[in-house]
This record gives C-alpha cells, structure tokens and sequence, in this order.
C-alpha cells in the first residue's frame, strides 16, 4: 500500500476505481448482444485453443481464476446457447474438452466487429501513447490483482485446514 496516501484517499481511490470500471463495463455491454461473461468466456476459449489446441473445463477454470463447479455453470450455458461443444481426447478418453462451434466463432466475430470501432475511436481520441500506457498498466493492475486473489484463496484455504 502507497505510504503516501492516507486510508481515506485509498478509499477514494477505491471508490473512483469501482465507478470507472462499473463505467466502462456498461458501455461495452451496451454494444454488445450477449452478456459480457459469455463474450468474456468465448474469447478465453478461443484464444487458449490457439495457444494450446484444445481446452480442458479444469485449464479454462485455471486461466480465469473461477472454480470448477462456476465453470462448468457457464459453459453448460454456453452449450445450450450452441456457442460450445465438448469432445473427449483420442488418446486419453477420461478427458473432456471444449470447442467453438461454429455459433461461436460467428458471435465472436460479431461482437469483435461491433466492439473494434468502438475501440479505434476511442484509441484515436485518447492517443496511440495514452492507450499504449493505459493497456500497460491496465495489464500490471489485473496482474497484480490475480496474483493476490490467489494468495487470498491460499490464506483461506490453510485457514479451512486448521
């Protein structure tokens, strides 16, 4: 914590934060025509199938910080809506894994066409350097954040044993 500033201004700060962010979100979510959860998950799926070739529930629960069980609630969601599918491993049939359909794809086409001219405007308005720096440090923030929510769950969960 910043030794600089007093509780009272990291609570500003934490204030001005939260409405920035809850901002932000609804601007997006207005332009978009599914949830944002769903966008959110889809992206996930399909950037981890181009890095790895395939998904498993667990890796996808991993990747976002969520547990199995709200994993498994959002995919099973995503899979009614026909945006996924599963499929088990030729090698190893234990394992299941999940894929894009081809709903999927075209969704996240969709919202990344509707989404991309809304974020060109606003990189030209704000500047290629403001936007550099505000990824940068957007990227450090949620570093930071996922790495002490992760200590956190370690803290509660030695806390549990006891």
């Amino acid at each position: 914590m910043d030794h600089d500033t007093g509780p009272g201004e990291n609570l500003e700060i934490y204030e001005e934060f939260i409405v920035q962010l809850r901002k932000a979100g609804l601007c997006f979510q207005k332009q978009c025509a599914a949830p944002m959860g769903e966008i959110t998950l889809l992206l996930t799926i399909q950037n981890m199938c181009r890095r790895d070739g395939r998904i498993t529930v667990s890796g996808l629960g991993e990747k976002l910080g969520l547990s199995r069980p709200a994993v498994s609630r959002m995919i099973h969601v995503l899979k009614r809506k026909g945006y996924i599918e599963f499929f088990q491993g030729k090698e190893d049939h234990r394992y299941l894994y999940l894929m894009l359909t081809e709903e999927g794809k075209e969704l996240i086409r969709e919202e990344m066409d509707r989404c991309m001219s809304l974020i060109y405007a606003v990189s030209e308005r704000m500047g290629k350097d403001d936007m550099k720096r505000f990824l940068y440090y957007s990227s450090r923030f949620f570093s930071v954040l996922a790495d002490e929510t992760a200590k956190e769950r370690e803290g509660a969960g030695t806390a549990e044993g006891r």
